[in-house]
């Protein structure tokens, strides 16, 4: 197993990760960035990118079926692939990915696949098929978040996904229910409903998007139903059951209870932190309730060697924060 040092190790190449590596070799560091998956992490291989791509084709769907004839656009009826806006999608994902190998390339950062694990508080360990040890002045964490998903719901990509799956899935459902009302459930509630499906979303607070401004909310329910969206506030889910025509989904709103069937149920309820089998623990860094790394206000553990930053160290799952704190 080899041996190298570096003054900056960052685990993860993410919107924090790999900026976080860039600002250290601008800064005249030797810095290496070790990625278990595709460069670019979550955001652009299966998050924020791919799904604007399939929101841009929604879109074009319904301004061309609303507002065509008004730009003298007559369409008729439409014929819709969606398996072509899928394909777009993975190519604007992989053209950026292989932006992030450009631009890490470019600042002479080494990137290294495998999954890494702290050995020590200055000691990385890399699996994969060219395992090895790497020495660091800072070990930077970038590994962000994954999916949240209910215990007793297997996810199996097919009758049950969530936006991981579904941004591969080339299939458009009769009947989809989505499970959560944030902006992920939102997202593709509005392209499967373009592109055919009868979609029923289901929310357990008393609006969508939660933690958003009421009034925002509110339009956006109105906007939804005037798609024909069925949107149910108030309605807590409580499990699922796959059928040999689909999927049977029990839910509650306050002493009622209902049934409801699908084609595909989409499991949108929020994201978990990539934060287990680090070798964290083991360093004295310990993880809050949730799973997130808990840092100070300059993104350092509890070992002063090691920062955290994105979405594993919590706050807002948001890109655009994870690349500010990379650049702190």
């Amino acid at each position: 197993m080899s041996k190298d040092r570096f003054d900056v190790v960052v685990i993860g190449s993410g919107p924090g990760g790999y900026v976080s590596a860039i600002r250290g070799a601008q800064l005249g560091m030797k810095v290496a960035v070790i990625e278990a998956d595709r460069p670019g992490g979550v955001c652009l291989n299966w998050g924020c990118i791919p799904s604007k791509a399939l929101l841009s084709g929604a879109e074009l769907v319904e301004t061309l079926r609303n507002q065509g004839e008004r730009f003298g656009v007559r369409a008729g009826s439409l014929e819709l692939d969606y398996g072509k806006v899928i394909e777009h999608s993975r190519k604007c994902a992989d053209r950026l990915g292989k932006g992030v190998q450009g631009l890490l390339k470019k600042n002479q950062i080494e990137l290294i696949a495998g999954r890494a694990r702290l050995a020590g508080p200055t000691t990385v360990e890399v699996e994969g098929e060219a395992p090895r040890t790497l020495e660091a002045g800072h070990v930077v964490v970038a590994t962000g978040s994954g999916e949240l998903v209910l215990p007793g719901i297997e996810v199996d990509g097919e009758s049950i996904l969530t936006s991981r799956e579904a941004l591969e899935s080339k299939r458009v459902p009769e009947r989809l229910v989505v499970i959560g009302a944030g902006a992920v459930g939102v997202e593709f509630a509005y392209v499967y409903a373009n592109y055919g499906a009868e979609v029923t979303m289901l929310e357990m607070a008393d609006q969508m998007l939660p933690g958003a401004d009421p009034d925002v909310a509110q339009a956006l329910q109105r906007e939804f139903r005037r798609k024909k969206i069925d949107v149910q506030l108030g309605t807590r889910f409580e499990r699922l059951k796959k059928t040999d025509g689909g999927v049977k989904i029990d839910v509650t709103r306050g002493e009622e209870s209902a049934e409801l069937e699908a084609d595909q149920v989409l499991v949108a309820i929020g994201r978990t932190p990539h934060s287990a089998d680090l070798g964290l623990e083991a360093l004295g860094i310990e993880l809050d309730r949730r799973g997130f790394i808990p840092v100070n206000e300059k993104l350092g553990t509890s070992v002063a060697t090691v920062s955290a930053i994105g979405d594993v160290a919590g706050g807002a799952l948001l890109a655009h924060k994870a690349s500010e704190e990379g650049v702190a």
